[in-house]
């Protein structure tokens, strides 16, 4: 077994070392860190058993490294320091399934009986996991397997003949034939509320997979595989006939499946059936699918069958571009957003939002957007490059939702920044005035040019031309001068005054405070404004 020890400071480690008698415990390897970063580096490359971390830490705390351990599915037992008996960090460590939770300062031979503690039910664990290993391995490995095969043949499928289909199923030991008959079922997921949206990918695609497998198998149809293409869109391969039975279960089960979409997804769903076909047709009837899905973007919470689906054959008059562009020099964001609304509704209760149309209303508007701010000679790229822009544009292309998401975000920035190039002081003015604005934040240099919209380096260059001093020394002067001024003035202790500074780690902040003033907080308070001494706030490093 081997265990990991986690803490910020290097003091607290070097106490670790010295007082746990290691010889005596069950350990063959100790790994000492300084952080988060660190801790998960090596539970990724190495088998840990016991993890004991301190929970406040600078960037992510130790409550994150276990929440990360448990999503990771980590056979650790975990016992975390703090030096705060604070209730909420207690509640989330049991809710995160903790084996202990010791207040510091560290009695050495008590937490050392209660890593003794942590290693016994560790390799009890071992044991027991053991046992079942084999089993759940082969069957993982069967799953992928036949995960890996109908994601291959999706993929695929339209330039393979019979040989090939044969040569994959018999080399991944499959029991499938050409003539097998299938139905393929398209889902199309479209995130409806704030927490949807912010789910991870691999948790939609764990949801999904459940909700899909267990309304399959009470509906006693058999779900061969789940496809995941990408973050909006699976595939479900089902077994079936097409009988008029098997057709009537299969409508009760996706009406069940499009209902749990909405509820447990929090997301709208359109699923689209086709007929059944042998498995060697598969390519040709994804390609279908594929068609019908990016011309049915008005449609949403229903099951449309392909034999049933006449895709739209007319092309739909887009809007001119000379209003938005008038509202957008006026600085309307509101004006311009209900005329984007107007037509997209539109759009949707006529049933012809499709990928095309979308596509070609985006690049309408777009070309408006970089003509108009080249006639000002401003950097069009640099604003339409935006992260968060590029996070919402392939959305933007699935659903009127994602697409008036994006063209919020995107007059919302071309009218912000049409704002601030009308703003005619120089560029280190503006800077030092949105330092002075966001002094409680932990500003960044990439803040900074995100805020004017320039290149990290030729921000730094200009900023030190026009005040001979660089970005990174100026914010520190500025939370210096700052934090002497509540030193002196106020009774607030170390910790808030960082805090409020926006330092996540109190002696990070002691460190650049005795770099720029040659003594640590408390001592130059004691110094410059004689007050009583209270032990809760002393910060020696």
């Amino acid at each position: 077994m081997n265990i990991l020890v986690v803490d910020d400071d290097r003091f607290v480690l070097e106490g670790l070392r010295k007082g746990i008698q290691w010889d005596d415990l069950p350990f063959e390897n100790i790994y000492m860190v300084q952080s988060v970063k660190q801790a998960k580096t090596v539970l990724e490359k190495v088998p840990i058993s016991v993890l004991v971390s301190d929970i406040e830490m600078p960037v992510e705390s130790g409550l994150d490294l276990l929440a990360w351990s448990r999503e990771k599915r980590l056979p650790v037992e975990c016992i975390l320091l703090t030096s705060y008996a604070e209730f909420s960090y207690a509640q989330k460590a049991v809710e995160l399934g903790i084996f202990r939770y010791f207040l510091k300062p560290i009695e050495y031979m008590e937490l050392q009986k209660i890593i003794v503690l942590a290693a016994e039910k560790a390799e009890e664990t071992i044991e027991s996991s053991e046992l079942l290993s084999y089993k759940d391995l082969w069957l993982d490995q069967t799953r992928n397997i036949q995960e890996n095969f109908f994601l291959w043949l999706v993929q695929h499928a339209k330039y393979i003949d019979r040989n090939e289909l044969l040569y994959q199923v018999n080399r991944n030991k499959l029991h499938y034939i050409p003539e097998e008959c299938i139905q393929v079922i398209l889902c199309e997921i479209t995130p409806e509320h704030k927490q949807g949206e912010t789910w991870k990918e691999s948790l939609r695609e764990f949801i999904f997979r459940n909700v899909s497998e267990e309304l399959f198998a009470t509906g006693g149809m058999p779900l061969f595989s789940v496809v995941h293409e990408n973050s909006n869109r699976y595939y479900m391969i089902v077994g079936s006939e097409g009988s008029e039975a098997e057709e009537k279960r299969l409508d009760e089960i996706l009406a069940g499946f499009v209902a749990s979409g909405k509820k447990v997804l929090q997301s709208s769903m359109v699923c689209i059936v086709s007929d059944a076909i042998p498995l060697m047709k598969i390519g040709e009837v994804v390609d279908s699918l594929d068609k019908i899905a990016v011309s049915a973007l008005s449609w949403h919470d229903t099951v449309i069958k392909s034999n049933e689906y006449i895709l739209p054959q007319t092309e739909t008059e887009l809007p001119e571009m000379k209003e938005l562009e008038i509202l957008m020099e006026n600085g309307n964001l509101d004006g311009m957003m209900h005329m984007v609304n107007d037509f997209l509704d539109s759009a949707e209760k006529r049933h012809i939002t499709s990928e095309a149309l979308l596509r070609s209303y985006k690049y309408d508007i777009d070309q408006m957007i970089y003509a108009r701010l080249s006639r000002d000679n401003i950097d069009a790229h640099m604003i339409m490059g935006n992260r968060n822009l590029s996070l919402l544009e392939t959305s933007a292309l699935r659903s009127t939702q994602g697409m008036k998401k994006y063209l919020q975000m995107l007059f919302g920035t071309v009218i912000e920044y049409g704002r601030f190039y009308n703003d005619r002081r120089s560029l280190s003015e503006k800077l030092i005035a949105y330092v002075e604005e966001h002094i409680g934040d932990n500003i960044s240099r990439s803040d900074l040019a995100s805020y004017v919209y320039l290149n990290e380096d030729y921000l730094a260059r200009v900023f030190k031309q026009e005040t001979g001093v660089s970005i990174g020394n100026y914010i520190l002067s500025k939370k210096m001068e700052r934090a002497r001024i509540l030193l002196n003035g106020t009774d607030k202790s170390v910790n808030v005054i960082a805090q409020e500074l926006g330092y996540e780690s109190t002696s990070y902040f002691a460190k650049m405070f005795r770099r720029t003033f040659g003594m640590v907080p408390n001592a130059y308070r004691k110094q410059f404004r004689p007050v009583e001494d209270d032990s809760s706030n002393s910060v020696t490093s």
